[in-house]
């Protein structure tokens, strides 16, 4: 802002004015919107509303001569300025006065007639005044009768809000209650780039908290009254998030639909929707077909966000016709809707949507099948899995991928049974049965890992569950249950096809708690190619883990053939992924694979 003087640029200076010009517009549009306080505010004249006027009123004294003076000179200016219609006329005059004579000429305009002249003239007076030394000017509105505060304290607050921000709101927080409002409110208005949190860091300098959130609210609801779209772009834009934030876009949203119809909906979701689900909710379920008649109007990337909340309040009314509809729908497919679709439509008709399975796309069939069965498992886990069997011949259901859903969800609440419902109802010594054993184990292990082990141990040698190796997938889920133990005394029970993976899955763990005696003992009696595969996998995993601890173990490993062994994995994992051993340690490990124990002393630096 330009200060006390005149602007030699004289192109400068003329945007200058004209940006007056605009605030002394504004300002009058806000001053109208308070006019119907006035009266309740300045019923009481002869009552000071200020403390810092009071003090200023009592020293006005020693310079009224002076003031007299000036005044007098001016009465030709006033009666020049009162014949101009232009207010960038008026405001070039203001040019040519300094700051003494421009408050005397406001002091004149108390008794101006008209009264709309007299308040023209005196706003952009006094906003002038103020660009100049807001402080004077606001002394200047302490002089002019009361009845004219409410008009000019706002242009002197707006004015100084540009230039301090700081100081305008400590200077408003001297007025009394009613005065102070007012200077807050213009402050609020003219510096509307200001968060919330940066208004409330100004009024909790001043014990002013709750008084500035109250007249944020309430600009927000005026804002609200005169343009929905853009009141509901300030509150999302607020950094202020809480209850009443979203009370307010509810609110706002409402708003919109009242006055423009569902076609308020296609400004809207280019915000988040989560802002205003409930209201789309409740539009839905009014009037399904019309909303949706409105949502496929718009753009296909808008419309997804939309849909949601009309298959939740659609679906449950008439699931049918719900789907019918939405299924039309170009991006019906790609988007999936059907899921959601067939999720509610099991909730609320099961049998329904059991009926209507063969009748769906067949890319549609088996998520409709699982949705229903889905449904039914919580209820009656058994049945829902006996009557996967009626969609043997139904093209696009696979059977087996239904069970295995339906057994991983059994298995969560009663593993054992779910077990039991595979060996008696599936073929034995199938890859059906072994895979959907193998579901229900993994469910099982974390629930009882003792029991689903004893379980898996117990299938006959010549099963194919046996067969496929199906044990040392129960031993991982053992180990990774954080049951090293446990699995560890299983071992010599297991199936010959399961013992590498089972052992090296053990060994495994043992390296990563650093346990590498027992790493190197577990492994003793099997092959040297047995062995080769196993310290790979072993080190492969301690690499990641942490390499310096493993390079620190490799020269106290209990045997040479182990030192070897686990420096040939590290390097082959080196080899193989990259990037994981610097040169030096590649030359360091290297020696425990070409020389003997006695020279194996060295230490990495």
């Amino acid at each position: 802002m330009s200060q006390h003087g005149k602007d030699p640029n004289f192109n400068a200076q003329i945007t200058l004015r004209k940006q007056l010009v605009m605030v002394g517009i504004v300002l009058g549009i806000a001053i109208g919107s308070l006019g119907s306080l006035a009266f309740v505010i300045w019923s009481d004249g002869d009552r000071s509303k200020s403390t810092l006027s009071d003090s200023i009123a009592a020293n006005q004294e020693p310079n009224a001569t002076r003031e007299t003076t000036v005044q007098n000179e001016l009465s030709p200016e006033l009666s020049k300025l009162s014949k101009v219609d232009s207010m960038i006329e008026i405001v070039s005059e203001f040019d040519r006065l300094s700051t003494e004579q421009m408050a005397a000429l406001a002091q004149q305009t108390t008794n101006l007639e008209p009264r709309s002249k007299r308040s023209t003239i005196q706003t952009l007076l006094i906003g002038e005044l103020s660009r100049r030394d807001p402080k004077h000017a606001l002394e200047q509105v302490w002089k002019m009768p009361r009845s004219q505060w409410t008009e000019l304290v706002p242009v002197v607050f707006s004015e100084w809000s540009l230039i301090n921000i700081e100081d305008s709101f400590a200077t408003s927080m001297e007025l009394h209650a009613a005065l102070r409002e007012t200077a807050i409110r213009s402050l609020l208005n003219t510096r509307t780039e200001l968060s919330n949190n940066r208004w409330l860091t100004l009024a909790a300098e001043h014990d002013f908290e709750e008084s500035i959130l109250t007249l944020l609210r309430e600009r927000e609801a005026i804002a609200l009254l005169d343009s929905p779209l853009d009141a509901f772009q300030l509150v999302i834009q607020d950094d202020v998030d809480d209850q009443l934030q979203r009370d307010l876009i509810q609110k706002i949203a409402r708003t919109m639909v009242q006055q423009n119809g569902y076609e308020s909906f296609d400004p809207l979701i280019e915000y988040s929707i989560w802002w205003f689900s409930d209201l789309l909710l409740e539009e839905a379920e009014s009037n399904p077909i019309e909303f949706f008649s409105v949502i496929k109007s718009l753009p296909t990337e808008s419309r997804n966000s939309v849909i949601y909340p009309l298959v939740k309040a659609w679906v449950p009314l008439d699931p049918s016709t719900a789907y019918e509809s939405i299924s039309s729908l170009e991006e019906f497919k790609d988007k999936f809707y059907y899921h959601n679709i067939f999720r509610i439509w099991a909730e609320v008709d099961l049998e329904g949507l059991f009926t209507r399975v063969e009748s769906f796309p067949r890319s549609e069939r088996a998520w409709a099948a699982y949705s229903a069965l889905l449904e039914l498992v919580k209820k009656s886990p058994e049945e829902a899995l006996n009557r996967t069997f009626d969609y043997e011949s139904i093209v696009g259901v696979d059977v087996l991928d239904l069970q295995e859903s339906l057994i991983s969800e059994w298995a969560a609440s009663d593993p054992k049974a779910a077990v039991n419902w595979v060996t008696a109802n599936t073929t034995e010594d199938t890859w059906d049965q072994a895979w959907l054993l193998w579901m229900g184990l993994r469910e099982f292990v974390k629930i009882d890992p003792e029991a689903a082990l004893e379980f898996a141990l117990s299938q006959a040698p010549e099963s194919v569950y046996v067969e496929r190796g199906f044990a040392d997938r129960v031993i991982d889920d053992v180990v990774d249950g954080g049951e090293l133990e446990l699995a560890m005394a299983a071992l010599d029970r297991l199936p010959e096809n399961a013992r590498i993976d089972s052992f090296t899955s053990v060994g495994t763990a043992l390296a990563l708690e650093h346990r590498w005696q027992e790493v190197v003992e577990l492994i003793e009696g099997f092959s040297d190619e047995e062995q080769v595969r196993y310290f790979n996998t072993v080190t492969y995993f301690a690499m990641r883990d942490d390499l310096f601890k493993l390079l620190e173990t490799v020269p106290k490993l209990p045997s040479e053939k182990a030192r070897r062994l686990v420096a040939q994995g590290m390097l082959r994992n080196h080899e193989r992924y990259g990037g994981s051993l610097t040169t030096d340690q590649v030359n360091y490990l290297q020696q425990f694979v070409d020389q003997n124990d006695d020279s194996n002393e060295n230490h990495l630096n």
